[in-house]
């Protein structure tokens, strides 16, 4: 099985790289506008808006299957930022897939101070019973992936402007 993450910045110019033969059996999006509404014909797709903790966006992450997919719906506050969906392969396998987008959160003391690592530290926490199999529905296996947006220009590094 093929699986790749791509974030595309928001552009529409990746909906015309799908036809090729390489497409992946499984793909996780970032910043795709409109997900809750995107269409790709003859491919599952399940898409969210970031709609998390008073911050609304028309864009988000999207989950792309040649295979049929099934909504994971995990009590959190990431909405748009955490998707999750558990794919039903032909030979019968069912794989958990989570995407994840890294938002720039503020510190509550400090608005000006902007970090990743919370956010995704609670995504994977609010994931975690799933994860641990826990909780339904129960699959063969796991992939988590998506833009971490975690590197050392998050770190602060020169240029760094949050």
């Amino acid at each position: 099985m093929k699986i790749a993450t791509w974030n595309v910045a928001r552009r529409r110019a990746w909906e015309g790289t799908l036809e090729e033969e390489s497409f992946p059996d499984v793909m996780l999006l970032q910043e795709v506008l409109n997900p809750s509404s995107l269409e790709l014909p003859g491919l599952f797709v399940l898409g969210r808006e970031i709609n998390e903790r008073g911050r609304k966006e028309s864009w988000g992450n999207a989950i792309v299957s040649k295979y049929p997919l099934e909504l994971v719906t995990l009590k959190s506050e990431y909405e748009g930022s955490l998707l999750a969906a558990v794919v039903s392969k032909p030979d019968g396998q069912r794989l958990g897939v989570i995407n994840l987008y890294g938002l720039l959160e503020p510190s509550p003391l400090r608005a000006e101070t902007k970090i990743v690592h919370f956010g995704l530290h609670r995504m994977l926490s609010d994931s975690g019973f799933w994860l641990a199999g826990l909780e339904e529905p129960i699959v063969d296996g796991f992939v988590v992936a998506g833009d971490l947006n975690k590197d050392r220009v998050m770190d602060g590094g020169t240029g760094f402007k949050s």
